[in-house]
This record gives structure tokens, sequence and C-alpha cells, in this order.
């Protein structure tokens, strides 16, 4: 009946000393894991525990009942500790999945808009020469366009003068036409009547 406890408390020891042994190795490979000021909280009391096991054994040959209230003591305030420690972690992490999860959207967000600017990076340079060009040639052709409807402009107003002085022409020919007319017909009239009004053309 003694070994059975003895061997029991054995092996509860072994196994509360190696889990501060994972969890310390845990922690040192994942220095950004959140809330392992919890983790050597939780490796601290574990070990507390596996020494209140060890002392069990010890007891079944020693007795030494003092030293192990003291070792009990100090587990049972690192067991307060812990629980104080821990119960205001529960909201933060219960959300921690969550945060996860977005975390790990926004790196495949990231990852995805990078892979698309590295797609996209061949396809923009040439896109904007032709951008530059095309931007280049809308500008001359405006000049151009701008320059062409001022001689066209410049041409009509040209047009437009000779146009008028053309009908000024014609209509100084027309009246001297008429004039000559009244003098033809004057002369013939003062001519044929000898009558002086005739001359007055």
């Amino acid at each position: 009946m003694v070994w059975l406890h003895v061997i029991s408390d054995g092996l509860i020891t072994i196994s509360y000393y190696s889990i501060p042994v994972v969890l310390i190795y845990f922690i040192r490979k994942n220095r950004e894991i959140p809330f392992n000021r919890i983790f050597w909280m939780f490796g601290t009391f574990i070990l507390a525990c596996g020494t209140t096991h060890l002392m069990e054994i010890w007891n079944v040959w020693h007795g030494s009942y003092l030293l192990a209230g003291v070792v009990k003591g100090i587990t049972a305030a690192v067991s307060v500790l812990t629980v104080a420690m821990l119960i205001p972690l529960v909201p933060r992490v219960i959300s921690l999945p969550g945060r996860i999860h977005l975390q790990e959207e926004t790196r495949k967000l990231e990852q995805e808009i990078a892979e698309r600017n590295r797609m996209d990076a061949p396809i923009e340079a040439p896109l904007r020469r032709k951008v530059k060009a095309g931007f280049a040639v809308a500008v001359l052709l405006t000049g151009f366009l701008g320059l062409l409807s001022w001689r066209v402009a410049q041409q009509a107003a040209e047009d437009s003068d000779w146009v008028a002085h053309t009908h000024e022409v014609i209509t100084t020919l027309e009246v001297t036409l008429r004039h000559l007319v009244d003098v033809e017909s004057g002369g013939r009239g003062f001519a044929l009547t000898g009558s002086e009004p005739f001359l007055a053309p």
C-alpha cells in the first residue's frame, strides 16, 4: 500500500516537473505569443504542485511535516496568485480566436495585394508609357487644331473683306452704268428734241 502511494506520487512528480520544461521550451520558441507571463505562472504552479508530491514521498520515511507544510503554503500562494492573474485574462482569451482570425485574414489580404502589385508592375510600365504618349499626341493634336481654326478664321475674315469689297465695286459699277444710261438717254433726247433739260445727266 505504501509503494502504491510512493509510485503514484513519484509519477505525478516526474510529470509535474516535465510540464514546466515543455512550457519553457514553448515560450522560448514562441516569444511573440500573447499572455506569456501566465505561462510562467502556470509553470511555477505546476512545479510547486510537483514538489508537494515529492514531499509526500519524503515524508513516508522522514516525516518532515513542517517542511511539507511550508511547501504546501508556497504552493497555495502560487495557486492563488495564478488564479488572480488568470481571471482578468478570460475575456481576452475568449476574444483571441477572433483576433487571430482577423490577423490571418489581414495577412492573406496583404499577400494578395503584394502579389497583385508584382503582377501589375510589368503591365503598368508599358501602360504608363502609352498614357504619356497618348497625352503628348492629344496636346499636339489640340495645338494643331487650334492653329488650324485660327488660320481658317483669319482666312474667313479675309474672304469676308474681299466679298464686301466686291459688293462695293459691283454697286459702284451699277450706279455708274445707270448714270451712263441716263447720259446716253439724255443725249439722244437732246439730239431728237433739242430740249436742254435732257442735258442734266
